[in-house]
């Protein structure tokens, strides 16, 4: 049987005419109205709405609404973020709500295995993983619907005998309904030989892996951005690594020289995308960091703010000994070029407006305690936008 990307047509349920006004029974009879104004709407209040009657939940559940939806909302704000503390997943809301969806819909995958841990997040879905260390099953999900995919292994030995692996998801829902899974593997082929480093990407239009041999490494904290992962090179300073997901090669790109980026290992505390550009937290000193701006031609740099780290500690003196923190997330503010940092310090999950200079606690964890390490030992958090795409 043929499946059908065709908008539902208007079907029965839902109120009584007698219960509606001639301007509901107006819209409700006509679909392309009614669609044009749910559209407009966010993805929550739309998960809710399905249960106004069997015409609205068939036509908001229908994959051709979803995917329109996402496409005309393809940048909606961070609603909250998951990290983990003590292995066990947490989340804080940015918006002052108690929780964020559960992933409990991702539990039984493996058995009676570990539950899937999430290890990126981009615009909407979650990669996961779950399974075994050296043959790991790769998660993609939408919280918001509790939808999940399932992504079949790779192949070949980068993948069954990695050391390390780097996993990232590429999607953007202004431009394709369609996602890619990209593992970087650090493996060797046998003891006599040295270490080789590849690339395996998945496209979920074709459901096929395909094989990367770049000449660079790519490692860490990967961004999705401008349709390409970023990533700080290790090996040189002032030097971008950029994967394109399209053309499938990676490139370098050199930054300019001034103020310096020194190695990604070294002073940056977060490497981010917010507001239409790369975000990077770099510590100056002991008790200051820069936040700065990477515009999208790579060209030019701007220093947005310097951020004294007394400043926190004066309201926070549980950080003020060794200025523990971690930079979760760089958020926009609610004004054009404000930016929120959304922080980790002992005990505590903050906001810092950098803009208005003032500090509110998020979330209260366990005294003294900061969450688990993520990658290059600084505190990793995954952002949870509200989004309909379909998986």
């Amino acid at each position: 049987m043929k499946s059908s990307n065709k908008t539902p047509k208007a079907a029965t349920g839902g109120g009584s005419p007698s219960e509606m006004s001639p301007e509901a029974e107006l819209i409700a009879s006509n679909v392309d109205l009614l669609t044009e104004i749910l559209q407009r709407l966010p993805a929550k209040p739309l998960i809710r709405f399905k249960s106004v009657s069997r015409h609205w939940l068939s036509l908001i559940s229908h994959s051709q609404f979803s995917t329109t939806h996402s496409s005309r909302n393809p940048s909606p704000s961070i609603s909250g973020l998951y990290f983990y503390k003590r292995s066990r997943l947490e989340s804080v809301s940015l918006h002052g709500h108690k929780n964020l969806p559960s992933l409990s819909f991702l539990d039984g995958l493996e058995g009676n295995g570990p539950k899937p841990r999430i290890l990126n997040s981009c615009n909407g879905l979650l990669l996961c993983e779950t399974g075994f260390k050296y043959e790991p099953m790769y998660i993609v999900c939408n919280v918001t619907t509790q939808k999940y995919k399932l992504v079949p292994k790779p192949s070949g030995l980068s993948y069954r005998r990695a050391l390390h692996r780097s996993s990232h998801l590429a999607f953007d829902p202004s431009k394709s309904p369609h996602y890619k899974v990209v593992v970087g593997s650090h493996y060797n082929r046998s003891k006599s030989e040295p270490w080789s480093f590849e690339i395996d990407m998945y496209n979920s239009e074709g459901g096929n892996w395909k094989k990367i041999l770049p000449s660079h490494s790519c490692w860490g904290r990967g961004v999705f951005w401008n349709g390409a992962i970023h990533w700080l090179s290790k090996t040189h300073a002032n030097v971008l690594l950029r994967l394109d997901v399209d053309a499938e090669e990676v490139i370098t790109v050199p930054l300019p020289p001034s103020p310096s980026i020194l190695l990604a290992n070294r002073n940056i505390k977060y490497f981010g995308e917010c507001g239409g550009g790369l975000i990077l937290v770099q510590t100056s000193s002991t008790s200051a960091f820069a936040v700065l701006k990477l515009e999208s031609d790579t060209s030019s740099r701007i220093v947005k703010y310097g951020v004294d780290r007394r400043t926190i500690a004066r309201t926070f003196p549980e950080m003020e000994e060794f200025f523990e923190f971690y930079v979760l997330c760089v958020v926009n503010g609610e004004k054009d070029g404000d930016y929120v940092l959304v922080l980790a310090i002992p005990g505590k999950v903050i906001s810092y407006n950098l803009k208005c200079n003032t500090l509110d606690v998020l979330l209260d964890l366990e005294p003294g305690k900061l969450i688990d390490d993520g990658v290059n030992g600084n505190g990793c958090a995954y952002p949870f936008l509200e989004t309909l795409s379909p998986i």
